[in-house]
């Protein structure tokens, strides 16, 4: 028992336990026990191992194969661990009082029975650059070993970009297969919270400054908009907005490039609204007829024609009351700004603002814009840029090409693809077809159980911290191919910061602890408390005199 809380104290001392390595890694902590199969087994922990320096939830051993059958080390996952002790039998045990009278029998922690499961994951070819899963399984009583830092390095260290560290092995850095993370796809999953958009500032402010990529982000807040005030990032970023800003470009769109229902959704006129589209109609066909560009001052022209060159009188008289509420639609419309008669916003221009640049981050501002005009600018823009990599591979004769793959990253993503209402048939397009023209996609949302199922099981590569809501849960499980009930299970136990990434873009499933972000992000929120009593302390320091309140009437 002393030495016993002697471990636990020095464990106390030094912090988590994997920060500890106490045991040799060639010293078996563990051996095979009971009905082996080729991908799970159980093992029986030495107690004293389990006591001072314990197995962890998702740590990686080494399962001892014989040599002349595979000759590398195999890897397995812990899964599931259960601690119990054969002197504590619950039939005499009535009270706690009863377990301090059985200690004073004898020492009740030889009792202790340390029994954990794990799931085989296969052993690493180096030649070919994948694990191969063993097909049939290890002999019971074979000896299980922490697995070697120098083995898991070779594993997790084959990728283009590190994304953090192993969270057992914190000297095992963790590096990402670009190739595959962008082409194949990936989600970002978490509470409110608990990372996400720190995660992705990691992964595309390493993809810049590694591989000098070209990436795209859908920015419904103005959460990666301080990425201008990092030293290593900010000639890199290029801010662009739906309204105009100072310091940002403006998003442009030919007006004669829409169709009627898209226009409808960008000036906000309602379904209901039947008059108002009729009086559209009319004018945006008769634009149209002429075959040359316009803008809004051109729309509100053909309205009042609409209405001139209406003969009966009644009808004239029905369009032209429904003409005061459309113009004031047109005026007001959120999307207004982005509506030009002859400027567009280029998807690539070597020697100007353009969408898609290598070395450069597109950050797309949506603040101040109601959801249907937010998804139907994300539309635009990802059609834009799908058609533009269609172009570049079939090779077309049009200055509207990529110059390069692209990364689109979608923050809420579960407002653009949702599972039910409104969904982007673009982006659908893009998680199903992209991969063919050099557009990948990367879905961001607190809320995997909002987003379209389809679109998420494209996500081959997915990046998940905490995650708490069972059917939020449920949804990752249905989608993923790589993630196992028991990863599933450790979603709610993870720290802030730590993720499990499953998927082609990792050799293994891996736990890990997401690096620290050199810069800066929005969308921490308000520190509540303190901003109660600071605005509290101005108002009290405040020389203006109190005022009293007037009202126009008695209250009795």
């Amino acid at each position: 028992m002393k030495e016993a809380l002697q471990g636990l104290k020095t464990m106390r001392e030094f912090g988590p336990l994997s920060k500890i390595r106490l045991q040799n890694e060639k010293t078996p902590v563990a051996t095979l026990i009971g009905v082996s199969t080729p991908t799970e087994v159980t093992l029986i922990v030495d107690p004293k191992i389990g006591r001072i320096n314990p197995l962890e939830l998702g740590e990686l051993v080494v399962i001892d194969y014989p040599k002349e059958i595979i000759a590398e080390p195999v890897i397995a996952m812990i899964s599931q661990i259960n601690l119990v002790n054969e002197n504590l039998i619950e039939s005499l045990i009535k009270a706690p009082s009863s377990i301090e009278r059985l200690k004073m029998l004898g020492n009740i922690e030889e009792g202790e029975r340390l029994v954990a499961t794990a799931r085989i994951l296969g052993y690493l070819d180096e030649k070919k650059g994948r694990i191969i899963a063993p097909r049939f399984p290890p002999s019971p009583g074979t000896k299980v070993h922490r697995a070697p830092s120098s083995i898991l390095s070779k594993i997790f260290g084959r990728g283009h970009i590190a994304i953090g560290t192993l969270r057992s092995h914190k000297n095992v850095e963790v590096k990402l297969n670009v190739d595959e993370l962008v082409s194949k796809h990936f989600a970002v999953l978490a509470i409110t919270g608990a990372g996400k958009s720190y995660s992705v500032a990691v992964i595309v402010s390493k993809i810049i400054e590694k591989l000098q990529g070209a990436v795209v982000i859908i920015d419904p807040h103005e959460d990666y908009v301080p990425f201008n005030k990092n030293p290593h990032l900010k000639d890199k970023v290029v801010v662009f907005s739906a309204k105009r800003a100072t310091g940002k470009q403006r998003i442009a769109f030919k007006l004669r490039n829409f169709n009627y229902g898209e226009l409808l959704d960008l000036l906000s006129i309602p379904e209901r609204a039947t008059n108002q589209k009729d009086l559209f109609n009319r004018a945006y066909g008769k634009l149209m007829e002429q075959k040359v560009d316009w803008d809004l001052d051109d729309l509100k022209k053909a309205i009042e024609e609409v209405i001139n060159d209406t003969e009966e009188k009644k009808e004239a008289t029905r369009l032209n009351n429904a003409k005061y509420g459309l113009l004031a639609r047109i005026n007001q419309a959120p999307a207004k700004d982005i509506l030009t008669k002859s400027s567009e916003l280029p998807v690539y221009n070597p020697h100007g603002p353009s969408l898609v640049k290598p070395d450069q981050i597109s950050i797309i501002t949506l603040s101040g814009l109601d959801a249907r005009t937010q998804q139907t600018i994300v539309d635009l823009l990802a059609r834009k840029i799908f058609y533009a990599g269609q172009a570049k591979v079939r090779n077309e004769k049009t200055p509207n090409k990529l110059p390069c793959a692209v990364l689109i990253v979608v923050e809420e993503a579960h407002n653009f693809v949702p599972n039910n209402g409104y969904a982007s048939r673009t982006l659908k397009q893009i998680g199903a077809e992209g991969r063919k023209f050099g557009v990948g996609l990367g879905l961001v949302s607190q809320r995997p159980g909002k987003l379209d199922s389809d679109v998420l099981s494209q996500c081959n590569t997915q990046i998940i911290l905490r995650i708490v809501n069972p059917y939020d849960q449920q949804q990752i499980l249905r989608s993923s191919e790589s993630l196992s009930e028991d990863l599933l299970n450790d979603l709610p136990a993870l720290n802030v910061g730590e993720a499990v990434i499953v998927g082609p873009s990792l050799l293994i499933p891996a736990l890990v602890k997401i690096s620290k972000f050199e810069g800066e992000l929005g969308g921490r929120g308000v520190p509540i408390t303190k901003s109660w009593k600071d605005a509290l302390e101005k108002q009290k320091s405040s020389a203006v005199k109190p005022q009293r309140y007037e009202d126009d009437f008695d209250i009795h």
